[in-house]
């Protein structure tokens, strides 16, 4: 009888990037804001949790977004590891008011924006469905990367972990463990390959 072998993907989100999200923009800004946001490395004082170094000690495979914040932390995370970027893996874009003149937070922004971008208002940007058409690529991608190594991991975005995690649940991947809510949030998920 063959012994069926345990499949692990663990989803993280990246460190915290060094960029004032309590800077006062107008909504106009936004975008503008997104692509610093987008540019901006990863701060070096905001360490990974011990639980998440201990996880990645097993990992054989690195997988990240383009983004500069996954890439530099998979670096922190791994640095003798080769990783994988994989581009559909990039945050779920978030659409701009670009016309408004009101001033808050760069946080505020971005939280409004997201919440009318759950609604229904993409605003010339990627919407839901398309990004969790993009998410099905990701798991697709992840369960064919994990089937080669075992074990893998994607350093990714908080939103499209958050769909690529119910694309897997979807699928038939049990959830072991989720970590934090912030910064180096991470989640595991297995299946027993047939």
């Amino acid at each position: 009888m063959v012994e069926n072998r345990c499949l692990k993907i663990v989803l993280i989100r990246h460190g915290k990037p060094m960029i004032d999200d309590l800077e006062k923009i107008t909504g106009s800004q936004l975008a503008e804001w997104v692509q610093r946001y987008n540019h901006a490395p990863i701060d070096p004082s905001c360490h990974p949790p011990l639980p998440l170094l201990t996880t990645v000690s097993s990992i054989r495979c690195i997988v990240t977004s383009p983004l500069r914040r996954s890439v530099e932390s998979a670096k922190v995370l791994a640095p003798e590891l080769n990783h994988h970027v994989l581009f559909e893996a990039r945050e779920a874009e978030l659409p701009t008011p670009r016309f408004v003149k009101i001033k808050m937070s760069a946080r505020t922004w971005c939280a409004l924006s997201r919440l009318a971008w759950f609604i229904g208002w993409s605003a010339q940007t990627e919407s839901l469905a398309q990004a969790n058409v993009r998410a099905g690529i990701v798991v697709q991608k992840l369960e064919a990367l994990s089937r080669q190594e075992g074990s893998i991991l994607l350093l990714g975005h908080g939103i499209m972990n958050s769909l690529i995690a119910q694309r897997l649940r979807a699928q038939g991947w049990k959830s072991l463990q989720v970590s934090g809510n912030g910064y180096w949030k991470f989640s595991e998920y297995t299946l027993y390959d047939q």
